[in-house]
Parts: structure tokens; C-alpha cells; sequence
């Protein structure tokens, strides 16, 4: 799956990981509520796990199946928020959404604003079928981004990583009637 250089969007830009987020990355990944509804080992949450991490994803961006993992950062002072991303779906044409900023950036609507260019990135430039989010039931804040993103509940789902968690949906034909309207 191609990685953008970059996706910019009214207040944000969202981008590859760069050596220097090195440091954002490490405490993003030891800010346990920053992590806590993500399927990370407890290693990869520690200071050594998460640099550890960033080496692999920054080496993965060079290879022929690159990590889809982006930066979320403002686009007015380069401040960086959080992250988020897309895999290939294992069992059906699409692919799968996260996202996870930072506790400090909650509120300010930014993960909505990722999440929605992340959808139109996956439509217009990948032309792919569907977009997922699988969300832990109890992440309400999580919840509340997919629906103001355009996503709709499509039932309960039970993954390895997250056995009780809520599948949203939203398909290339919702999004043409969202972009209408």
C-alpha cells in the first residue's frame, strides 16, 4: 500500500515518521492513557519497547510492505500529536483505520480531522471498496470520532488483539453521499 508524503488538511498535516519524532514516539508509547485501548504488548509500552518500535517502523518505509503508519502533527508549528494509520483488511477487500493522539490533544477535534483525510486518502487515492474501524466497546471517545468521521456501527465484533470490541463501517458509496452533501 503506497504511503503519502504527506496529507495536509486544515489544522493538521499528517506524515511519515521522521528520525527526530523519536522522542514523541517514545512518549506517546509510555503514556498509558495514550495507549491504553491499543493492542501493544506491555515491551513495546516501555521506553526501550517503544524506541525499539520506531526503529522497525521507520526501517519499514524502505521496504516493499512498508508499515501504514503516519504522524499526526499541526500544520502551523509542527507540533506533533499522535499517530494513525491503515492495514490491509485479512479477510475482505479495504482496509482498517487507527488512530490515537496524545491526552493533552484530546477534545480539539483533531483525531476526527485524521481520520476523515485517512478516509478520503483511502477513496480517492487508493481507490479502495470500505474503510474499518475496530474500536474496544469501552472507548467511548474512540466511538464518538468514528461517527463524527462519517463511520456507521455495523455490530460487535471478537478480534485476537481485541475480543470485545465494535466494528464501524463506512463504503465508497456512503462516502460519495457524505461528499455530496
Amino acid at each position: 500500500m503506497k504511503i503519502p508524503g504527506g496529507i495536509v488538511t486544515e489544522r493538521l498535516r499528517l506524515r511519515p515518521l521522521e528520525p527526530a519524532d523519536r522522542d514523541a514516539f517514545v512518549e506517546f508509547m509510555t503514556t498509558p492513557r495514550a495507549t491504553r485501548y491499543l493492542t501493544f504488548d506491555d515491551e513495546q509500552r516501555t521506553a526501550e519497547g517503544a524506541a525499539t518500535l520506531f526503529r522497525y517502523l521507520l526501517a519499514s518505509y524502505d521496504t516493499e510492505a512498508p508499515v501504514f503508519l503516519l504522524a499526526v502533527t499541526e500544520r502551523s508549528n509542527g507540533a506533533w500529536l499522535g499517530a494513525c494509520g491503515l492495514s490491509p483488511l485479512a479477510d475482505e477487500a479495504g482496509v482498517e483505520c487507527f488512530f490515537a493522539l496524545l491526552p493533552r490533544y484530546w477534545g480539539w477535534g483533531y483525531a476526527t480531522e485524521a481520520i476523515r483525510a485517512l478516509v478520503y486518502y483511502a477513496f480517492e487515492q487508493l481507490d479502495l471498496p470500505r474503510v474499518v474501524v475496530h474500536i474496544p466497546r469501552a472507548n467511548e471517545r474512540a466511538r464518538k470520532v468514528a461517527c463524527g468521521a462519517g463511520f456507521v456501527p455495523e455490530g460487535r465484533v471478537s478480534l485476537p488483539a481485541m475480543p470485545r470490541a465494535e466494528r464501524f463501517v463506512i463504503t465508497r458509496q456512503h462516502y460519495e453521499k457524505l461528499r455530496q452533501a
